[in-house]
């Protein structure tokens, strides 16, 4: 009989039986979505007739199926994944005597083979894979009932294996794991790092990798905090928490005085659409681990071992790319450098169809589009936190006016993200609303200078509280209902600033933005938007 069990609901319900009933038998899941059930012993006339049958459930479809026998039949026998990606079957009972054997089982070809044995008789242990790639024997019986605690080395790396010195953190750590993650409280009753940091961890390994202990302001730098610094930002999530990896390269050119770091002046982001393993391995090769997108996850590549990519991974247990098929969606590489971190980015709807073309007309053909699909929550696989967000990346655009064209198959609405990055990382945000009719263009006009830094001046609450004032004096703002709530949202977010509410601040500080943008042109004249849109940005920065 085989019963399933859905936490969700706390209710268990029966699947297709076993073809083979029996006992003592080893069940495995494997990263192909199989459960395999091996060998086991038929007890029904108390022979103990052991058996070498290997059969595979599909749970997608509700079927067994059968797969190549084991060389030799066995039952209670150790059992566990190896680190290329198929299981090891070991040690055991047959024919009333304890075994030493060790064999492994190839899930792509179907066919076994016959390892070194291991040194003593063995039943009943433990089995599991370590981080360094060798799979340990933990306890058991031998032919005298002895206790032992021995370890095989189903693999041994290879003279030329890289394992880059990465930290290893984990979303679930209960030092941030149960912290807000994000503003997930608005589409997940899950709303944690626990449940959705998974590149917000990958993002704290890496920067500690390359020296980035600290944040600017001299806090350890770790997934909680990374998370605190990514929700002051302006910039630091986009769509449904996404991290947006371009805030985090400003933040460690920010970050490397108070770090100390004196090679490299920020590290540069950059991101490949690929599943090259090839390129994964060079940059390996050259001391830079990448963050490898997988379906709704992120992990860390960190070494190789006998041409395997071993990887830190912030929700699972699991330390080879082969448990993830041995393949991914993206590389998101940072590099420490020397150079501009300048960009355009957008973000719009996945629907809707977007070309940047340069002051001639002309499409700008080295900028980057893709689809960023939605994270996955590890606890509750059918959770997502929300949907795919189509991005545009153009790295070091050159000073120009560009012309963002916007086309749509159907008539739709759209929501329209601008982050202009100047060379220092600082940016300037704004977001377009509007309606496309059927296939016809919807033209945005930009202009780019990736030497301005977006705020010479410092700003002060008291500053932008003269500045809204003067600009209601002058009438620059006309509507007194809209100056009202400009007034009460600047003097919420201002009394959160004293009592050091910070993400309260920066709400208010954003509804104060969106009446700037409601009312530009029509209660609100350009000169007070503009003063007043710096003036608001920069205080949402640099809280």
């Amino acid at each position: 009989m085989v019963e399933e069990y859905d936490p969700s609901t706390n209710t268990w319900s029966t699947k297709s039986s076993l073809p083979t009933p029996r006992t003592g038998l080893g069940v495995i899941s494997m990263p192909n979505g199989k459960i395999y059930a091996i060998g086991g012993h038929l007890d029904f006339t108390g022979e103990n007739i052991e058996v070498p049958n290997v059969e595979v459930y599909d749970p997608s479809s509700d079927t067994w199926n059968t797969a190549s026998s084991l060389p030799s039949s066995k039952s209670i026998f150790s059992l566990s994944i190896n680190s290329s990606g198929n299981f090891y079957v070991m040690g055991g009972y047959s024919a009333g005597s304890i075994m030493n054997t060790v064999e492994e089982y190839n899930i792509s070809n179907n066919t076994w083979t016959s390892k070194t044995n291991f040194p003593l008789p063995l039943m009943q242990a433990g089995a599991a894979l370590g981080v360094n790639g060798k799979v340990y024997l933990l306890g058991g019986q031998t032919t005298t009932s002895a206790a032992v605690n021995s370890n095989y080395a189903g693999f041994i790396p290879s003279d030329n294996a890289i394992n880059l010195n990465v930290p290893f953190f984990k979303q679930t750590d209960p030092l941030w794991g149960f912290q807000e993650y994000d503003s997930a409280d608005k589409w997940s009753s899950n709303p944690t790092i626990s449940a959705w940091g998974c590149a917000l961890t990958s993002a704290a390994m890496v920067f500690r990798y390359h020296g980035i202990n600290k944040l600017p302001d001299g806090t350890t730098l770790d997934p909680g905090t990374l998370n605190t610094w990514l929700k002051k930002q302006k910039d630091g999530y986009v769509g449904k928490g996404l991290v947006n990896w371009l805030a985090l390269s400003r933040l460690s050119k920010q970050a490397t005085s108070v770090n100390h770091i004196t090679a490299f002046d920020a590290l540069e982001f950059k991101k490949k659409i690929t599943n090259d393993k090839e390129m994964v391995k060079t940059d390996l090769e050259n001391q830079i681990p990448d963050i490898l997108g997988e379906p709704g996850h992120f992990i860390v590549a960190k070494g190789i071992e006998n041409d395997i990519i071993t990887i830190n991974d912030p929700a699972y247990s699991r330390s080879f790319l082969t448990q993830y098929s041995n393949t991914f969606n993206s590389i998101n590489k940072f590099t420490p450098s020397n150079t501009d971190l300048s960009y355009i980015m957008l973000t719009v709807d996945p629907d809707t169809d977007i070309v940047i073309k340069d002051s001639n007309g002309n499409p700008v053909n080295d900028s980057l589009t893709f689809i960023e699909e939605p994270l996955t929550n590890p606890v509750n696989n059918s959770e997502t936190n929300g949907n795919p967000l189509k991005i545009v990346y153009l790295e070091k655009p050159e000073g120009d006016d560009y012309e963002i064209v916007l086309n749509s198959p159907t008539d739709t609405n759209y929501n329209l993200g601008i982050y202009l990055y100047d060379i220092d990382g600082d940016v300037f945000t704004k977001t377009q609303e509007g309606s496309l009719q059927t296939n016809e263009d919807t033209i945005i006009p930009i202009t780019f200078d990736p030497q301005i830094n977006f705020y010479p001046k410092k700003i002060s609450f008291g500053k932008m509280g003269s500045d809204m004032d003067k600009s209601y004096r002058d009438g620059q703002i006309t509507d007194p209902d809209v100056f009202s709530n400009l007034e009460n949202y600047f003097n919420q977010a201002f009394n959160y600033r004293k009592d050091k509410e910070e993400e309260q601040t920066l709400e208010y500080l954003m509804k104060f933005e969106k009446v700037l943008y409601n009312n530009k042109g029509i209660s609100i004249f350009e000169d007070a938007f503009n003063i007043l849109l710096y003036d608001v940005n920069y205080l949402e920065t640099h809280l």
